[in-house]
């Protein structure tokens, strides 16, 4: 009877029925308790935003196996939940003093150190993930955006294209390759990769305004330029970004009707785009015409 439970329950979290495997779980549980199936439904409170049971779960799993690491993990992830940081660091140090192989303890801590710009601490706990898992997927996707921010490319590439290798199919990999492909100047891949990103099921919106600029900037062609920022903006049409290329672009067209309708919107959507109206040197001509002091009364202090 337990067994069956447990195994309905786990087909039900498959078929994306969080509560009804909750409810399973603890029907199962009114016959006898098993730590690992605990820690199961633990993370499904979790999942469930119900933190207090998930709590309660991970302690009880504790007061009956002090050394059982993902119990420690599942506090730690709580504690982040409440961006107790420090705290989440201390329990993923601890389910890893009882488990010196668990990768998603060591990722978790890079991701902290990460997030908070701390990057020498980051690289050393993404590299002890690999060191476990040479496959973890997000490890090399996170060490390689990393290494790029910090100007080592070579490094970044090597990550990034096995993260691709792992999952050419995951949203940001291709994206992330133009981005450093770009900075390499090998533009015809960096274009292969963006173009690779919108095939994706959920594209990264970065990419329309990435090929709109190479298109631009180093092609030459304001035409598949002007393409991309429109279909970006169809995607999302609060996209500020692409709004103020756009008009930047029928500026240097000398389109200055265009060119003001695009850019007052931009700075509708972001005030703060003013300084970049008077001085970005694509907008020079645009700023001797009328459309300008139009629009120049409207964003003026």
């Amino acid at each position: 009877m337990y067994d069956d439970k447990i195994k309905q329950a786990k087909q039900q979290y498959q078929n994306n029925n969080l509560k009804a495997a909750i409810d399973l779980y603890e029907e199962a549980f009114q016959e006898k308790i098993l730590l690992d199936d605990l820690m199961d439904l633990g993370l499904l409170y979790y999942e469930a935003k119900d933190f207090r049971k998930a709590r309660e779960a991970f302690e009880a799993i504790i007061s009956f196996n002090p050394r059982y690491a993902r119990a420690y993990y599942g506090l730690a992830i709580i504690a982040e939940e409440f961006n107790d940081f420090e705290e989440a660091i201390r329990l993923y140090k601890t389910a890893l003093s009882y488990d010196e192989k668990f990768d998603s303890a060591y990722f978790n801590i890079a991701g902290i150190y990460d997030e908070a710009g701390e990057d020498e601490k980051a690289l050393k706990y993404y590299k002890k993930t690999l060191l476990v898992n040479a496959s973890h997927f997000w490890a090399h996707v996170n060490l390689g955006s990393l290494y790029e921010r910090n100007g080592y490319d070579d490094l970044a590439l090597e990550h990034t294209l096995t993260a691709y290798k792992i999952n050419p199919n995951a949203s940001k990999v291709c994206f992330n390759l133009g981005v450093i492909y770009a900075k390499l100047k090998q533009y015809d891949l960096a274009v292969k990769f963006y173009k690779e990103e919108l095939t994706k099921k959920d594209p990264y919106q970065v990419t329309y305004l990435n090929l709109g600029l190479l298109y631009k900037d180093i092609y030459k062609d304001f035409n598949q330029a002007r393409l991309y920022y429109l279909e970006g903006i169809k995607k999302d049409k609060n996209d500020y970004n692409l709004w103020f290329n756009l008009g930047c672009l029928y500026a240097l067209e000398n389109n200055f009707d265009d060119a003001y309708d695009c850019l007052l919107y931009a700075y509708i959507l972001k005030p703060k785009l003013r300084k970049d109206i008077l001085t970005d040197p694509e907008l020079e001509e645009f700023r001797q015409t009328e459309k300008f002091n139009k629009l120049n009364e409207i964003i003026a202090g």
